[in-house]
């Protein structure tokens, strides 16, 4: 059973959010997919969004959302006069599919975009756009899940700024630990359950019972 973001009774307004958002970001405002996405990644009001939280899913345009993602963002740019259009751009439907996926699979747009790039998300529309939603969630599923392998460390590599020949070290170091550790675990395990058989041993020569009959067998 999948469990998703938040109650259904919000979805399809958060995807019209969300769509208006992308649209209004990028064709009106004129953001590159890359900066959008990575101030989506950064800011706090989406993290709000992405819990269901009705001011976000349900309370404000996707203007508005927009707006308050550059104040947190701390960049510079310019807002135009809030428009809207009718026909539904590549990048509205980006917007909406996407928020649909995040809902549907419960994964925050953070963990979303470690595999896919909204650039990535615009050129699926030519196919994908007229399809039933959920080829484009078993599609992105299907992504995320051949690249994952390794992803998410090759991302703390780039973020860490060492190369992979770096990281490798660093992991055979790691590696090297981790052996030490378990020989160490083992040593102390071997040295318990001699002090249990010695303290044992000492309790039972205290016995009058076991006194006698060592005694006995001297005799």
């Amino acid at each position: 059973m999948v469990i998703h973001a938040y109650d259904e009774e919000y979805f399809e307004s958060a995807r019209r959010i969300m769509g208006d958002l992308f649209d209004f970001a990028m064709v009106t405002a004129g953001v590159s997919p890359e900066t959008l996405q990575k101030m989506m990644i950064t800011s706090s009001s989406i993290r709000q969004f992405e819990k269901g939280n009705p001011a976000y899913v349900a309370g404000m345009t996707g203007c508005e959302l927009f707006i308050k993602m550059v104040e947190e963002s701390g960049l510079s740019i310019k807002i135009p006069a809030e428009e809207m259009y009718l026909d539904k751009s590549p990048e509205y439907w980006s917007g909406w599919a996407i928020a649909f996926y995040q809902w549907y699979s419960g994964k925050s747009f953070e963990r979303i975009f470690e595999y896919i790039s909204i650039e990535e998300l615009l050129n699926m529309y030519p196919v994908f756009h007229e399809m039933d939603i959920m080829q484009f969630v078993d599609e992105i599923d299907k992504k995320i899940a051949s690249r994952s392998t390794g992803t998410r460390l090759s991302i703390i590599r780039k973020y860490a700024g060492i190369t992979q020949k770096e990281l490798s070290e660093i992991l055979d170091v790691l590696l090297i630990l981790q052996l030490n550790c378990y020989l160490l675990l083992k040593i102390l395990q071997y040295c318990y359950f001699r002090c249990k058989i010695a303290i044992r041993g000492e309790a039972l020569c205290n016995i009058p019972e076991y006194k006698n009959y060592k005694k006995r067998r001297k005799n």
